[in-house]
């Protein structure tokens, strides 16, 4: 009787932690967190974002070492004067400390607001899935070492370590946040190189 007990407590675990790894924001709610800390000391309301602009767009990805999340960083990064035209305000959110991500935001001369979130406090609030399963089987996507493969070559040179940042099994997502500060289109990586198309953005 107590093993059969232990066998379905054990069962229930586990489908209560895939019921909170599977939790996610869905297209119409308000977006959870609406204030951004940037890393150069500018605090962004999506509100007044909203004002100036038509949408934000809203990314969360990985630490800064990881050079599939890098390749992201440099398409936004060279994409970013067609997405304004578009409407767009670009927010990028990293789980790496604020000095690392400043290294990067200064090597890369990044344009967008860049957000440091090593308490991964934003990363909650906006359920960012995290699945060791998902980051061990990118290895098999060809896309993924594909973007890996620019990723490392967009550093130029520049290494960042991965002491000091807690890493974590992150699968990005991405969020284009509209009107009534309303999640217009949610997206939750399939892979860690999984994300809203840059051309589909600029449709």
């Amino acid at each position: 009787m107590r093993s059969l007990l232990l066998f379905l407590g054990l069962l229930i675990g586990q489908f209560n932690l895939a019921q909170a790894q599977t939790e996610r924001l869905i297209e119409g709610e308000k977006a959870p967190k609406t204030t951004f800390e940037a890393i150069d000391g500018e605090s962004y309301k999506l509100k007044e974002l909203l004002k100036e602009n038509d949408r934000v767009l809203i990314t969360f990805l990985r630490p800064t070492w990881c050079p599939v999340c890098n390749f992201r960083t440099h398409e936004l990064k060279d994409n970013y004067e067609a997405l304004k035209a578009q409407g767009y305000a670009v927010i990028v959110v990293y789980p790496s400390p604020k000095d690392r991500l400043k290294a990067l935001a200064e090597d890369a001369e990044l344009p967008f607001i860049v957000v440091a979130d090593p308490d991964e406090e934003l990363f909650e609030a906006y359920k960012i899935e995290k699945s060791a399963g998902k980051v061990r089987n990118s290895i098999f996507s060809k896309k993924v070492r594909k973007a890996a493969k620019k990723g490392k070559k967009a550093y130029d040179g520049e290494k960042y370590p991965k002491k000091g940042n807690r890493p974590g099994p992150i699968i990005p997502a991405d969020f284009v946040i509209q009107d009534n500060q309303e999640l217009k289109q949610v997206h939750y990586g399939k892979n860690i190189a999984d994300h809203i198309t840059i051309k589909s953005l600029l449709k």
